[in-house]
């Protein structure tokens, strides 16, 4: 039964594209990649709060050792909330390429998913280098299931 169990584990691992928990709605590795440096900044748009950015920049420099500020630069993680664009509650939308990081989010709790995205790809790489990819995502189903023993 172990074994079995262990067999049908691997399989998602197959099938998983992005490596990310959850799984998103939709993954698209795209050409390039992007790496954090010294030199990227953070461009919050309008409705990120300084909280929020407060708290990215303490969940890169936990994962990355990096201080990222701030700033408008040539490499930037920008973010924004846009309910135009994304129109699913808790959704966003992150585009990682060569030239930055940009992060849509319904709401900032859609902002907060993708930063948590954003740090998996983050820890999953090798010297903060992070493949160039489009991720969707939202929340599928608004049931939760626990699980006792």
């Amino acid at each position: 039964m172990k074994q079995i169990a262990l067999f049908l584990l691997s399989l998602g691992n197959l099938f998983a594209q992005s490596g990310l928990i959850p799984e998103p709605v939709t993954y698209r590795q795209t050409a390039g990649e992007f790496r954090l440096g010294p030199q990227v900044g953070i461009s919050p748009g309008a409705g990120v709060s300084d909280q929020f950015v407060a708290l990215v920049q303490a969940q890169l420099r936990a994962t990355t050792g990096l201080s990222v500020v701030v700033k408008k630069a040539k490499s930037t993680i920008g973010m924004r909330i846009d309910k135009n664009q994304i129109t699913q509650t808790e959704g966003y939308q992150l585009h990682v390429s060569k030239q930055g990081i940009s992060l849509t989010g319904h709401d900032e709790a859609g902002l907060f998913y993708g930063v948590q995205s954003l740090i998996q790809l983050v820890s999953q790489s090798k010297a903060a280098t992070i493949p160039a990819c489009d991720i969707t995502d939202y929340p599928v189903s608004r049931t939760g299931v626990c699980i006792s023993t």
